[in-house]
């Protein structure tokens, strides 16, 4: 009759467990749920991670002549994040995390479980077993129970991830007779560990504890875990350095530049240069060779791997006429990798008159495949909610195949080429007046080839093409792994506009500044396939398919800033504007706006404002108060499954709501 069940759901008296809730079948449009429980885990992660900062950044210049100085350049910090996440969710499996009929103690002999028996020989029922006969028509006490349990005693998730990262810059510049020069030699790396503190559970050890039959799973309100079943729980749980990676880079790079030329209309400017470097990287996943931890999830192991880069560049600035001018560039780079590419870009600056400019240009650009894309090795997840087998499970139900969730694999892919773009933008700045000057210019972005992943829902979506990366077991033909990875897709399209309004006055109070700087998204259309028309992101709050990506139609910062001597205030707003809400929240198919959900999520504004005085010698005292009107972030109805936040869009909003700063610098 239901796919899940438990005596509280069975009984309506879910809620006698906090943050616990009667399943809403006619929600998610999973009916066969309704007589399990729902947890509101949304409620367990953290709104701010606490983080320890220490940073050093020094600087020394040195006059070896009049036209040639050296410099030295140190920046070094050391980082320390803390993540806090809700409590394991334990799913059984065939393999051995059932809840057993019979007490049992596992055999490391023979890697099997032992029952447990009585003086007479007899096998002992396991303690917290639930024998539902009849209550439930039908069913079989000689069978485990396969169980979803939300595991609270094992504790919430935490996990530490200390960060050090260096740079040290040589840099020599200066003129020689008519052209400038700058030469510059540096070295740079960063290191990262993440340590897990509590809360992580290593699976071998967990199914081995749950199949002893000493952990109740099935605990009601007042109820409480035996201390041997705390022990087994605590015996199961993993703490220490799991992953962690290093980044290096090496880098020679020069510039010179000066007048080559004076044409009529002015000196033709020229400027050549060079960039040298070698990047590698390594990352390594401390769970290889290890049995899996429940509850996490890093990249895989990815051995180092390093790249040597090549690049030079030239560019013109010639002067056409006395108001009009031209920038002209092109800039070779060679990837021991993947190969070259040549990328030009064109200019144009026409100013007719001192109150008005016009400008446009055109370019093209690359991004190389990131390391982890190209050469990671497979990691293994799982889906994060309740799928159906497109083959066993086509019409949903409660049969094999249905309201699954499979294990993933994800990985690297050696064939990656680069992302291509093209770009283009044309604009104009004004100033009518002394005191008022506006700016707009209209853009677009093409971007071939992009570098995206291949959603493992995608493939279960397009089971019938992609059918080759779902890995079935050969007996039962259920779904054990689905394989997905990186690849190049088609690309992206996009086309929008930025705005500047700029007022500054001074009047009997002292100087006003005014300003706002927004951007207009006409279109962000995404394709996987050339023949795709594209999917329109604009407004839309994304899915698996768009990778969560959310753009939004207009978006500004608008501040007006006062000034009298030694003081200075400001007071600031930002827009976000509304957009679409999340149709399919629970990836059931249920369209949750046809639910009677809300089919927008509101516009966003927050006003701050800060003061700064800086009448005493060398100091400057700053105040503010951000969120000033303590405005709440407008309600989202997405869990935490795909973007974070439950009941707001931790995307655009904040939850924190109003905050007080203060800071004193001292200078000297």
């Amino acid at each position: 009759s239901y796919n899940r069940f438990n005596q509280l759901g069975l009984t309506g008296t879910c809620n006698s467990i906090p943050n616990t809730f009667a399943y809403r079948g006619d929600v998610t449009g999973f009916n066969n749920n309704n007589k399990s429980c729902a947890y509101d885990y949304g409620k367990d992660f953290s709104l701010q991670q606490p983080v320890d900062r220490l940073n050093f950044v020094g600087r020394g210049a040195f006059n070896f002549t009049a036209n040639t100085t050296g410099t030295v350049e140190v920046t070094a910090s050391n980082v320390k994040s803390h993540n806090e996440y809700t409590p394991n969710q334990i799913t059984t499996v065939a393999r051995g995390a059932n809840y057993p009929v019979f007490q049992q103690t596992f055999n490391t002999t023979t890697g099997a479980f032992d029952v447990v028996r009585d003086a007479s020989g007899n096998p002992v029922r396991a303690p917290y077993y639930q024998d539902l006969t009849g209550v439930i028509p039908g069913y079989d006490n000689t069978k485990p129970i396969r169980i979803r349990w939300r595991c609270l005693e094992c504790g919430t998730r935490q996990q530490e991830t200390e960060t050090d990262a260096y740079r040290v810059l040589l840099g020599l510049e200066g003129t020689i007779d008519k052209w400038d020069y700058r030469l510059g030699v540096s070295t740079a790396g960063s290191k990262a560990t993440t340590t897990y503190l509590d809360g992580y559970l290593d699976e071998v050890k967990t199914f081995r504890a749950m199949g002893t039959g000493l952990i109740n799973p099935f605990l009601r309100a007042g109820q409480t875990q035996t201390a041997a079943a705390l022990a087994l729980i605590e015996g199961a749980k993993f703490r220490g350095a799991l992953y962690g990676g290093e980044a290096k880079l090496l880098q020679a790079d020069g510039v010179l530049s000066g007048d080559v030329y004076t044409l009529p209309a002015g000196p033709l400017g020229a400027a050549i240069g060079f960039d040298a470097r070698n990047e590698s990287f390594q990352f390594t996943n401390g769970t290889i060779g290890q049995p899996a931890i429940i509850g996490a999830g890093s990249p895989a192991t990815l051995a180092k791997a390093e790249r040597d880069i090549a690049a030079v560049f030239a560019e013109l600035n010639v002067p056409i006429v006395k108001t009009l001018s031209a920038q002209l560039a092109i800039r070779h780079d060679k990837y021991s990798d993947f190969g070259n590419t040549t990328n030009p870009k064109v200019a144009l600056r026409w100013q007719p008159a001192e109150s008005a400019l016009f400008r446009g240009s055109y370019n093209k650009g690359f991004h190389a495949p990131d390391f982890g894309p190209l050469y990671a090795g497979e990691t293994q997840g799982q889906f994060n909610s309740d799928v159906n087998d497109p083959v066993l499970c086509p019409n949903g139900g409660n049969g094999i195949g249905c309201k699954i969730r499979p294990a993933t694999l994800t990985g690297g892919n050696p064939n990656l080429k680069p992302e291509k773009s093209k770009q283009w933008s044309v604009g104009m700045v004004v100033q009518p007046v002394a005191w008022f000057s506006a700016s707009v210019a209209s853009f677009g972005v093409e971007i071939n080839d992009r570098i995206s992943s291949r959603t493992p829902q995608e493939i279960l979506a397009k089971f019938q093409t992609l059918g080759q990366f779902i890995i079935r077991n050969p007996t039962t033909n259920e779904i054990t792994v689905i394989r997905s990875g990186f690849i190049n897709v088609a690309g992206d399209e996009v086309r929008g506009a930025d705005l500047n309004l700029t007022f500054n006055f001074k009047n009997a109070m002292g100087k006003w500044v005014g300003r706002l700087d927004g951007t207009y998204l006409k279109s962000y259309k995404t394709r996987k396939d050339v023949s795709d028309p594209g999917t329109e992101l604009v407004g839309q709050f994304g899915n698996f398919d768009t990778l969560w990506d959310l753009k939004l139609r207009w978006k500004h910062n608008a501040s007006v800033t006062w000034s009298d001597g030694p003081w200075t205030g400001t007071l600031g707003q930002t827009y976000a504007s509304s957009y679409n809400e999340e149709v399919d929240g629970y990836g059931s198919g249920v369209n949750l706006q046809n639910k009677g959900f809300q089919s927008k999520i509101k516009a966003y504004i927050l006003y701050n404002v800060s003061a700064s005085y800086t009448g005493f010698k060398n100091l400057t005292l700053r105040a503010g108060i951000k969120n000033l009107l303590n405005t709440d972030p407008p309600f989202s109805l997405h869990n935490v499954d795909n973007i974070a936040g439950a009941g707001w869009d931790a995307r655009v909003a904040d939850p924190r709501g109003r905050a007080y700063t203060l800071s004193a610098t001292y200078a000297f």
